[in-house]
């Protein structure tokens, strides 16, 4: 007989829209990947060109796999800490046990959902016949250990975090740490080492999809392993919230050094008098604390980067310093993402979490303007990443430097494809943090759940470079010139500078133009404004408050 918790969240999780709807989501983007890959691949035999789609439909799961824990689980018990429900299900006779397995199935449902959306389309180079029914039943079974491990890391960093910031944070270093650690011991070390390599996903999903591996033994022992630290993660996550419940029912002493001094991811700012910054940035400074595992993530990535890219001026042959700068180049994109997602969880985080507590509709009766709440927000977020903007520029800059490195053997069409795409993103290092606040603050009105806020907030920020990369992909497989290169790119950067500003204007000027609609907590009033907004005219229009009320005469 199942127990009253996962009865009641698989109950909740049957009713939930997402758990239908993620599954025509993941099929429809992987049929989207699929027809591009089609469209994109050069003309070869059926064979190579089904295994090719089929390499990059499996890393694309295996991506989403991976990232399952950080957006269903790493939120499941710490929310339930932040509203202080979670000592209510301790007064019951359930365990800590009872309760990590039941929100940890009922999040796997949703993860399932859309691994079972994503193997049909998985299975169509199965039917062209370019791989084998063994590969396939390998494939499946390391990608449902991949998203099983990252489901119980999330439960733990759950249980562990109170701030869904730094619960999201833990749980993509911790990933990020379980995918690389493994191999790096295993190819620098001596053979003996080999098997250490087992213990990370990428070698499961490497091995059993039959592609050239130097570990190619650990397949299936690899996949049995990650799942087996799913359920590590699951029975830590059990451990540490038997300890650590009754913490939360009591109430922790006030802190008012955040006020004094304001602190960033990165280590506190220095001392600023009281004049200079307003109380709603002090405010916001003071919430954006949580964000450490992101910041040492960075951290590592950023000296990677600057070891691979030194070692691109030491004397290599030619093939190898292409080798180690191309490496150099997915760790700069990579610092960029994470960027990314640094600034939507400080965006996201406090606002929609005061919106869920009902905080912001106390503001309503107060003489606090909104204008003043937004505008310390967005400075909030600009000064809290400062540092991490200081720090990116210089990557950009010392790619555009290394690209003279005699080593490299860069031609003058080769040196403008690679010169634009990187004088661009410094450009866009100024801008995401202004637009990616504004589609958080937008999203968190909206919403009023930091993990819908930040979900939708991600999409915003990183579509418009999927399209991007896209269809310099597909540019790229039509056999397109050099010079149409240069000018896609180059057309591409633009428009990705101006949806960057356009689009933040636009969301700021929705913010606080529906500010108070929005945090009256009406929810039908959310719904009207998200399906029918108007940008705002000369004469204010009424809105849907406002429709509500009866005309007075």
């Amino acid at each position: 007989m199942l127990s009253p918790i996962l009865q009641r969240e698989l109950t909740v999780a049957s009713r939930r829209p997402a758990t239908f709807w993620v599954r025509c989501v993941a099929a429809a983007l992987m049929l989207l990947l699929l027809g591009t890959l089609l469209a994109g691949l050069p003309k070869t035999t059926t064979v190579i060109q089904s295994r090719s789609i089929y390499l990059a439909l499996t890393w694309t799961a295996f991506g989403g796999a991976l990232l399952s824990g950080v957006f269903l689980t790493a939120d499941t018990l710490s929310s339930e800490r932040r509203e202080g429900t979670l000592g209510l299900l301790f007064l019951t006779t359930l365990s800590s046990y009872d309760i990590v397995i039941g929100k940890a199935i009922a999040s796997a449902v949703v993860g399932a959902s859309a691994l079972l959306g994503v193997l049909p389309v998985l299975a169509i180079p199965l039917l062209i016949g370019g791989i084998s029914g063994q590969e396939f039943l390998g494939t499946s079974a390391a990608l449902g250990a991949t998203l099983f491990a990252s489901l119980g890391i999330g439960l733990y960093a759950s249980a562990r975090c109170r701030n869904l910031a730094e619960a999201m944070g833990l749980t993509l270093l911790v990933l990020t740490l379980l995918c690389t650690l493994p191999l790096l011991g295993a190819w620098v070390g001596p053979a003996a080492w080999a098997w250490i390599g087992a213990a990370s996903p990428v070698t499961a999903v490497n091995n059993l999809s039959q592609s050239f591996s130097r570990f190619r033994p650990w397949g299936w022992e690899s996949a049995s392993f990650v799942a087996a630290i799913g359920f590590m993660g699951i029975a830590l996550a059990a451990h540490r919230l038997a300890r650590q419940w009754r913490t939360d029912i009591s109430i922790p002493a006030p802190n008012h050094s955040s006020e004094a001094t304001p602190a960033s991811p990165f280590g506190r700012h220095r001392r600023r008098g009281p004049g200079q910054l307003s109380p709603c940035t002090r405010w916001y400074l003071g919430k954006m604390r949580h964000a450490r595992p992101l910041a040492v993530l960075f951290a590592l990535v950023y000296v990677l980067f600057w070891g691979l890219l030194v070692a691109t001026w030491i004397n290599l042959s030619s093939t190898n310093a292409q080798s180690v700068f191309i490496v150099a180049l997915l760790a700069a994109y990579g610092l960029h993402l994470i960027f990314k997602f640094q600034v939507a969880l400080l965006a996201t985080g406090p606002l929609a979490q005061e919106a869920a507590e009902e905080g912001l509709e106390l503001l309503l009766t107060t003489p606090v303007d909104p204008s003043e709440l937004l505008c310390g927000h967005r400075e909030a977020v600009g000064r809290a990443m400062s540092g991490t903007q200081w720090l990116l520029m210089p990557v950009n800059a010392a790619l555009m430097l290394n690209l003279v490195n005699p080593a490299l053997r860069v031609s003058g069409d080769e040196f403008a494809l690679f010169l634009i795409p990187l004088a661009g993103g410094i450009l866009l290092i100024l801008l995401d943090p202004f637009a990616i606040s504004q589609y958080g603050v937008w999203f968190s009105l909206l919403t009023r759940r930091t993990s819908r806020a930040m979900a939708r907030t991600l999409v915003a920020a990183y579509v418009p470079t999927a399209v991007f990369v896209l269809a310099v992909v597909l540019t790229a497989g039509a056999n397109a010139t050099r010079d149409t290169m240069i000018l896609m790119l180059g057309i591409g950067e633009l428009s990705l500078i101006l949806v960057a500003f356009i689009r933040g204007q636009d969301f700021a000027i929705r913010a606080g133009f529906h500010f108070r609609a929005l945090a009256s907590g009406d929810p039908a009033a959310r719904r009207f404004i998200d399906r029918h907004f108007r940008p705002p005219m000369r004469r204010r229009p009424r809105t849907f408050i406002d429709r509500r009320r009866p005309a007075t005469s």
